[in-house]
């Protein structure tokens, strides 16, 4: 099945990120578009996604999860914040 191609225009939308900034990630290969017949450039779904870091894992890849909390001063003062991983 064919990837489904955006517009640069669409990519920057989906990222958050402007036109300018996905010409420089094409031109130095940290996000790699597709080129039409015309020149312009497309961007294939599917790279977006491993950008971005949503791929979906392999079922033999091992998935690694990671929570941070941030606190307040007055928890600090108060001494109730634990020190290190138990």
């Amino acid at each position: 099945m064919p990837d489904h191609l955006l517009t640069i225009g669409e990519t920057a939308d989906l990222l958050g990120v402007g036109i300018s900034t996905l010409r420089h990630w094409d031109e130095t290969g940290q996000l790699i578009a597709v080129r039409t017949p015309g020149g312009h450039r497309r961007y294939r779904l599917s790279a977006l996604e491993r950008f971005q870091g949503l791929e979906v894992a392999d079922e033999n890849e091992e998935i690694t999860a990671v929570y941070v909390r941030v606190s307040c001063h007055d928890q600090k003062k108060k001494g109730d914040l634990g020190h290190g991983l138990s």
